[in-house]
């Protein structure tokens, strides 16, 4: 489903303007402040898939009742995992294909090579890897573990909280019921991880971005489990989950937030460090331990290719540019090909698909992104992870700053040096061809720090 673009500032200057200390979001265990985040950001971008058409929040007896009838019909459902070693590791969506066919997980596979087998079990949360992994959730979104003492306790608590926002009257009725929606799939998400987690008892977990796994993060924090994310991509201090302000701090304090986030380098600890919730996800440089940087990492000769890698949710404004890319640039610059990296959870791949021509190639999605920056000459895009990955690659990157999205991320990957600004309507083989002097105020080692896995503290 396509959202209405709006820009992360935006939504964040309009939280702020209503929530100036987020104590309405405060119960018995936890603060609810991101979950609130989530709904008003989808009232927003008008997230239709993400409200639910009644409300959610009925009598503690009458949830009881559905869970048991839904438990009955989903009955054969296999949920159970094995009890887990000391670590679990959980694995998302993202996937790297070697050259050998092989796919792997780019984020936790060298990792779990530094780890005894004997040590940690490996989940998988999306279908990605249901094969290979030790357990799958994949069918879990049908089951309704047992109810509980500490379910209803934090049941309570939600209906609570969204009553006191009810009341507070800052929240249209609109947006309340994508808050109270938020609210709702937070519940559901808790209930079933601290049923699975009480099974797999580990002693720590790996692998948690934070925001939109709350449930998650609340289900060991109340299991005494300590939780570790791992860096996936960029971080910046415009982002709506990091580097918040100093205002929200002592909310901040009981938000859901792993223990630790093991970050690629010291660029991104000065980032994070800007921010009122790094006392409370303590920030920790490990190194480069995406897998990516270590596939063949022998040289590739350059080659006339303008390397586009695009965000997800932006397939309209990308769309566009390829096509001006294709049809009025390209022409002029025969010997020039345009490489279409997608992020690695576009959900829009065959309209991309549908703009390839004999100029323009759309890569696989677990294509090596590495091996594609080795050959290119010219890097586009608005923000990304992939312009720090470019860095003493030999790759000259732009950021296109008129495409009304982001601007405010394009904007500081100006400013920092990374990135060189690009109209829409530029030409951008010629400017890099009347100036193909590489930007240099970063190096690679500033971001991407060796991999130190003596630096990794599993235990608690």
């Amino acid at each position: 489903m396509a959202y209405r673009p709006i820009d992360f500032n935006i939504i964040q200057k309009e939280f702020e303007s209503r929530f100036p200390n987020g104590t309405l979001f405060e119960g018995k265990n936890f603060n609810y402040i991101k979950l609130v985040q989530h709904g008003l950001s989808y009232a927003m971008t008008d997230a239709q898939d993400k409200l639910l058409k009644k409300n959610p929040f009925e009598s503690w007896s009458l949830f009881k009742l559905k869970s048991r009838i839904n438990s009955f019909r989903n009955r054969k459902i296999e949920f159970i995992p094995q009890k887990s070693e000391s670590i679990l590791f959980l694995e998302g969506r993202r996937k790297l294909k070697l050259p050998t066919g092989e796919e792997i997980s780019p984020i936790t596979h060298l990792l779990r090579e530094t780890v005894l087998s004997t040590e940690y079990s490996w989940w998988d949360t999306t279908g990605a890897f249901e094969r290979e992994a030790d357990f799958s959730l994949k069918q879990m979104s049908n089951w309704f573990p047992p109810t509980n003492e500490i379910q209803r306790e934090i049941y309570d608590e939600l209906k609570g909280v969204l009553r006191g926002l009810k009341n507070s009257k800052t929240l249209s009725r609109l947006e309340f019921r994508y808050v109270e929606s938020a609210f709702y799939v937070f519940f559901r998400s808790f209930s079933r991880w601290y049923a699975l987690l009480s099974i797999a008892k580990p002693k720590t977990l790996v692998g948690i971005t934070h925001y939109h796994n709350e449930g998650c993060l609340a289900a060991a924090k109340i299991l005494g489990i300590k939780t570790v994310e791992l860096q996936h991509g960029l971080i910046s201090r415009h982002d709506l989950y990091y580097v918040y302000p100093e205002m929200y701090r002592t909310a901040l304090a009981k938000g859901m937030f792993p223990n630790e986030i093991w970050l690629f380098g010291n660029f991104w600890m000065d980032v994070l460090q800007r921010g009122a919730e790094s006392e409370f996800m303590k920030p920790l440089v490990v190194g480069d331990f995406t897998t990516d940087s270590a596939v063949n990492p022998e040289k590739i000769q350059k080659e006339n290719r303008v390397l586009l890698c695009a965000q997800k949710n932006l397939s309209e404004p990308y769309i566009q540019w390829i096509r001006y890319m294709r049809d009025q640039v390209l022409p002029n610059h025969p010997d020039w090909k345009l490489i279409v990296k997608l992020h690695p959870l576009e959900s829009e791949e065959k309209k991309y698909l549908g703009e390839a021509s004999d100029c323009v190639e759309v890569l696989p999605i677990s294509s090596s992104l590495n091996e594609e920056l080795k050959r290119a000459k010219i890097q586009v895009s608005i923000y990304s992870t992939t312009f720090y990955d470019a860095l003493g690659m030999g790759v000259k990157n732009y950021s296109l700053n008129e495409i009304g999205f982001s601007s405010n991320y394009a904007t500081e990957m100006v400013e920092l040096g990374v990135a060189e600004s690009l109209k829409n309507s530029e030409d951008v083989i010629a400017k890099f061809e009347r100036s193909p002097e590489m930007l240099d105020y970063l190096t690679r080692h500033d971001v991407f720090s060796s991999f130190q896995p003596r630096t990794m503290n599993f235990s608690t």
